[in-house]
Order: structure tokens, then C-alpha cells, then sequence
């Protein structure tokens, strides 16, 4: 919202949409330059019905027990809020599921006890993907969660997604095509993701 300088440097196309919304009239020069390792991740377009579904891990129970690098945006909490109502609501029971762990939950002297934790929340019947999560985008059909920056790089590659944003109040904008992949009231979570 406040820049300072006439020269701005993005990496994610939904950027420079903020950008110009909330500088209408900015003058400088907006480049935009692709983490360079996300090229190889773009999506060839083919079908994919392969119904596979990720759910990929903001951490958020290990951010918080730890008090470690909390994001000012409510992203704990919204992660929180999710996985209670998934858990709370069984939905997914009876689906393959793979949990793409965020990689403070690979470390070594975490991994079991997030292993445990996904479990408690939707049950015996997943998986883990343990390689780098960007591998993952071209085996799954479809990514949710919360808010974790993967999510949005997934999108940026063109790969489907959900994100549950429930307290970020001018994400996306109004008008923005990004509504699309947005769960803002947790209750239609169901029937959002039958329909992707």
C-alpha cells in the first residue's frame, strides 16, 4: 500500500494487481521476475483428473508451540480454525489424502510428532509427501489450505488450488479472478472443494 521508490520488483502476477489497485497512480516501473525455480514447476495444461487431493501445511501448530515466526496476517489462526473444522467434521474419512509437510515439519526431531498430529485431524487414511513440495504439484489435482505461501505459488504455476482466508479482509480484491480459489465462509468449505 505505501511505496516508497518508482522502481518495484514482483515475483507473483496477483502482485502487480495490488499494486496498481492500491496505487492507482503510480508512475515507475513494476518488473516482474519468476523465482527462477518455479519455472520448471509450470503446468503443461494436460488433464489431470487423477482426483488427487494435497493438503499442504503452513505449520501452524509448530509456529505456535514453538512462538516462532507468527505472521501479522492471522494466518495461524485461519490454518487452526480449518483443521479444527476438518477434524470436527470428518471430511475426509473416506478420501486419499496426502499432507505436504511444511518443511519445519520435516526436520528430523518434528517429523513424528507431526505425523501424529495430522492423524488425529483426518484420521489414519493419508499420506505424506516428503519430497519438496513443488514436486507435488504435478501429482495432485488439487492443493488446499491456508494461506501458506506454496498455495500461491501452485496457483502462479497453474496448478488448482484452495485457500481458506476467513480473517484477511482485503484479500483477495473485489474484483479479482483470485476469488475463485477462496473459501472465506468455512461452512461451504464442502461443497467448494466437490466442486474443483
Amino acid at each position: 500500500k505505501n511505496i516508497v521508490g518508482n522502481k518495484i520488483l514482483l515475483a507473483l502476477g496477483y502482485q502487480v494487481e495490488e499494486l496498481l489497485f492500491f496505487n492507482p497512480n503510480f508512475q515507475g516501473s513494476i518488473f516482474q521476475k519468476e523465482d527462477f525455480h518455479l519455472a520448471k514447476y509450470h503446468n503443461d495444461f494436460s488433464p489431470k483428473n487423477n482426483r488427487k487431493i494435497s493438503y499442504y501445511s503452513h505449520g501452524s501448530w509448530l509456529r505456535l508451540e514453538n512462538n516462532q515466526h507468527i505472521p501479522p496476517f492471522n494466518e495461524i489462526k485461519m490454518e487452526l480454525e480449518l483443521l479444527e473444522y476438518l477434524k470436527n467434521n470428518h471430511l475426509f474419512k473416506d478420501t486419499d489424502l496426502t499432507i505436504c509437510l511444511h518443511p519445519k515439519e520435516k526436520e528430523k526431531d518434528v517429523l513424528e510428532k507431526a505425523k501424529k498430529y495430522y492423524v488425529d485431524i483426518f484420521g489414519h487414511n493419508i499420506n505424506f509427501y516428503f519430497k519438496n513440495s513443488y514436486e507435488s504439484f504435478k501429482e495432485y489435482d488439487l492443493g488446499f489450505g491456508a494461506f501458506s505461501s506454496i498455495l500461491f505459488e501452485r496457483i502462479h504455476c497453474g496448478y488448482k488450488k484452495l485457500i481458506f482466508n476467513q480473517h484477511i479482509k482485503e484479500f483477495p480484491l473485489e474484483n479479482s479472478d483470485f476469488n475463485k480459489f477462496i473459501i472465506t465462509d468455512i461452512q461451504k468449505f464442502k461443497s467448494k472443494l466437490n466442486l474443483a
